[in-house]
């Protein structure tokens, strides 16, 4: 399975994910993207220095796609984020970094368990 196949069918094809993208671990390449959500160089390397310092996130928040979500919670690898009505959960594997925005009226927790075995199942996997 391809990338841009975690993207459509894994993440964007559920139903539940409106926008995703796959990073490397360390923010610099971008791996797989939905259409029309592609992160800067700059969101990318500051999410990815976010697992490294959590709070400095808390204080900052979170930009993506040029919106600014507010950090709700760090579990973990995954962090959810809010904007509003939408959502974000970002999940650190061993060598990725999902990005996933949920727009209402899909809720986050529904998204959620979505994300986490997807991350799950790269983990297990060795990504």
């Amino acid at each position: 399975m391809s990338w841009q196949d975690y993207i459509d069918t894994n993440l964007i094809g559920t139903g539940k994910i409106s926008q995703a993208a796959i990073l490397s671990k360390d923010g610099n390449s971008i791996w797989a993207h939905s259409k029309g959500f592609e992160p800067s160089a700059n969101e990318r390397k500051a999410l990815a220095d976010i697992y490294n310092n959590p709070q400095k996130a808390y204080e900052d928040g979170i930009t993506l796609d040029g919106k600014k979500y507010m950090l709700l919670n760090i579990e973990e690898n995954l962090i959810l984020a809010k904007l509003g009505a939408n959502g974000a959960i970002t999940a650190q594997t061993k060598q990725t970094i999902l990005i996933t925005i949920i727009l209402a009226p899909i809720q986050m927790a529904e998204a959620f368990p979505v994300v986490a075995n997807i991350a799950d199942y790269l983990i297990s996997y060795g990504y």
